[in-house]
């Protein structure tokens, strides 16, 4: 029997199963805010004054103005890979 009732092994997956918690990343929230910004300049730019040229020529305008955001997005999942690759320290030595 365990010293305390209410002790269990960390190391079990079917020990907590509540999802684990993810920090908020400044950088991923910027990422979706640029993300918006580029669909409304998108459309306050292009979708006024639409005419058959615009419509052929969208598609390459609207990936240059989401570009910031992919960029951000990628840096923020790299960092957020990092982070689950440092392992914890164990501070007791075993």
């Amino acid at each position: 029997m365990p010293a305390w009732p209410c002790s269990r092994k960390r190391d079990s997956p079917l020990s907590d199963p509540r999802p684990e918690r993810t920090a908020f990343d400044p950088v991923l929230a910027a990422a979706a805010a640029v993300s918006v910004m580029g669909v409304a300049a998108f459309a306050y730019l292009f979708l006024r004054d639409l005419t058959l040229f615009w419509i052929v020529l969208s598609p390459v305008i609207f990936v240059v103005y989401q570009l910031p955001a992919v960029a951000l997005f990628k840096i923020a999942r790299k960092r957020r890979e990092k982070r689950k690759n440092v392992k914890a320290v164990d501070l007791n030595g075993k």
